[in-house]
């Protein structure tokens, strides 16, 4: 976009080829190492010549090597550079990133500035990323929806600096137009419990993830006088159940109980803390996903667990130049509040055993992604929308999956939006999760009154841990 420097071989491929890395031919290698020792000097649009004389230094010394043997040498010798014509068109190629930069752009940058003369843009496009996703949504979408009913957004950022580092708008990602991952506001499901979650043992006084909790069905009064009946999706109780359990297993009427003891308007403040505005006091049915946010809100939550507490807005941007090169000064965005870090890895932790035990365990069985991650599923009613929201130690994930009409996709968030995220983050290379917890947490044997079968250990803030515990239930108290 503009005079966009390319720096890496994944983004010399795309601006050169059009194609990521792994589809190049070993003289397409050759020619991009050719140009590190000077990228003008060997510019193969300029001087195809010169930069032919240079690909084939290199292709002799991979064969003097003993990188490639003499056939290879005397084939890929003897093809064109292969070149496009000129830089693959990012409007052309990516228009739903394309589309979240202009936005960013009116956001962050006076009518003035936007309107000079020579502008050069820096995005945070990571074009092998792009062309995984896009390739995630139309493969993704194939297996699980041959008839092509379906259509589908992603939002991939890095998990450390709210980086947005792909974004796919559609089935077709080609075809600019409705902007799903960024304009459509859809039913979230399940995807707000974790928050619920967060609340809680952000009180570590009163809750930790052993922490009893009742999923027995419940009826609440609200404001308007109308009572509220959540149910779990299988339409049974599961008596007094964990915290870790409730989240990992997405337990509806346990997260409702919940929600309403720790109350709405601090619900609504966290989610506002962390960057979304659902209301200063929440509908309750809010707890459960009944809140319509898009893609990009979604990451933006997720957000601050993937990078461990810091909850940084997402943006598309690194830097915005003038024509003669001098850095445009931005609005500065604001960054939402903080949770402390030893809260955000109990509740990662969670969504951790959502990948093992609770409703993304297909990540984990028979060795489907080989990188440890955590996440959460979501549906919304009558599987209208299905999604999936998981990072990695390097990379956050959203993905929904659903119709435009708002009809029922069929799909459940481990039906429809978490195969999707799979095929993304399969053949994406992304460190996997480690949590790693300091002084200020203690491991504590948690299994259940009747000679502690099953026992394991959960992680707790120290202060608030018991130390004698001949149940090996390590909840404090029973929640008031």
């Amino acid at each position: 976009l503009g005079n966009r420097p390319v720096q890496g071989f994944g983004a010399a491929a795309e601006y050169y080829f059009g194609r990521p890395l792994d589809e190049l031919e070993v003289a397409e290698y050759a020619l991009l190492i050719g140009l590190v020792k000077g990228p003008s000097l060997y510019d193969p649009r300029r001087y195809a010549e010169r930069a032919m004389q240079r690909r084939n230094l290199v292709l002799r010394q991979f064969a003097e090597t003993g990188l490639i043997g003499a056939d290879t040498l005397e084939r890929q010798q003897a093809l064109p550079l292969g070149v496009s014509p000129k830089p693959s068109a990012a409007r052309e190629r990516h228009p739903a990133f394309i589309d979240l930069v202009q936005r960013q752009l009116q956001q962050d940058y006076s009518a003035d500035d936007l309107a000079s003369a020579g502008l050069a843009v820096l995005t945070t496009l990571d074009p092998i990323i792009q062309v995984r996703a896009e390739q995630a949504v139309q493969g993704g979408l194939q297996k699980i929806d041959p008839e092509g009913g379906l259509e589908s957004a992603i939002v991939v950022t890095r998990a450390t600096d709210g980086e947005v580092l792909a974004l796919v708008g559609g089935r077709q990602p080609r075809l600019p137009g409705f902007n799903r991952a960024v304009t459509a506001r859809r039913h979230v499901g399940s995807l707000l419990k974790p928050f619920v979650y967060l609340l809680a043992l952000s009180q570590p006084q009163r809750y930790n993830l052993a922490s009893l909790i009742s999923d027995d069905a419940g009826s609440y009064r609200l404001r308007n006088g109308q009572v509220w009946q959540p149910l779990n999706y299988d339409r049974r109780g599961h008596g007094q159940v964990t915290l870790i359990e409730a989240l990992s297993r997405s337990y509806n009427q346990a997260t409702a109980r919940l929600g309403m003891e720790l109350g709405m308007p601090a619900f609504g403040q966290l989610l506002a803390n962390l960057g979304v505005d659902v209301g200063a006091e929440p509908n309750p049915s809010a707890l459960l996903g009944a809140v319509e946010l898009s893609p990009l809100q979604v990451a933006q939550l997720y957000q601050a667990l993937a990078s461990g507490g810091r909850v940084l807005p997402l943006t598309p941007l690194r830097a915005v130049l003038d024509g003669d090169g001098r850095l445009l000064q931005r609005t500065p965005a604001r960054a939402g509040v903080p949770s402390r870090v030893e809260v955000i890895r109990l509740l990662t932790l969670a969504l951790v055993e959502t990948t093992v035990s609770g409703t993304a365990n297909r990540l984990t069985r028979d060795g489907r992604l080989s990188v440890d991650s955590a996440g959460k599923t979501g549906t919304s009613d009558d599987l209208r929308d299905s999604w999936y929201a998981g990072f990695t130690g390097e990379h956050l994930g959203v993905v929904w999956v659903g119709r435009d009409d708002n009809s029922s996709s069929g799909k459940t968030g481990s039906s429809g939006a978490l195969p999707v995220w799979e095929e993304l983050f399969t053949h994406l290379s992304s460190r996997p999760i480690r949590l790693s917890f300091g002084d200020g947490v203690r491991w504590h044997p948690y299994g259940n009154a009747e000679g502690c079968r099953q026992l394991r250990f959960l992680p707790a803030l120290a202060p608030y841990v018991l130390d004698n515990n001949r149940n090996c239930i390590s909840a404090l108290t029973a929640p008031p």
